[in-house]
This record gives C-alpha cells, sequence and structure tokens, in this order.
C-alpha cells in the first residue's frame, strides 16, 4: 500500500468539483472525486431507487 505523504490541508468548495454520473440497473449514482498521491477523496450521491449492477458469477 502506498504511503500518503505532505498532503496540505484545505477546504474543499465541492461546487468547482465536476460530478460523473455511473449508471446502476436503476439510478445513478453522481461521484465528485479529488485524487492526491495516495489518497482519493469521492462523494457520491445516489438517486432515489438506486440499484448497484449486480454481479453475475458463472
Amino acid at each position: 500500500m502506498e504511503k500518503a505523504e505532505n498532503i496540505p490541508f484545505q477546504t474543499i468548495d465541492w461546487d468547482l468539483i465536476p460530478k460523473v454520473e455511473h449508471a446502476g440497473e436503476t439510478g445513478v449514482a453522481t461521484w465528485q472525486t479529488l485524487q492526491f498521491q495516495g489518497l482519493r477523496v469521492r462523494i457520491v450521491e445516489y438517486s432515489a431507487g438506486y440499484l448497484a449492477n449486480q454481479i453475475r458469477m458463472l
């Protein structure tokens, strides 16, 4: 695992972070993501009735 170092403290204006939609079987998950070396910060919002894609095992 990569060690997270030297990540400066900061406030995040989430209104400035692009939203990316990921479709589920029903509804969507909307992600806003910040990536630093060794660290990912993400807010996820789910629409009403969201159902994640099901993994089908053979």
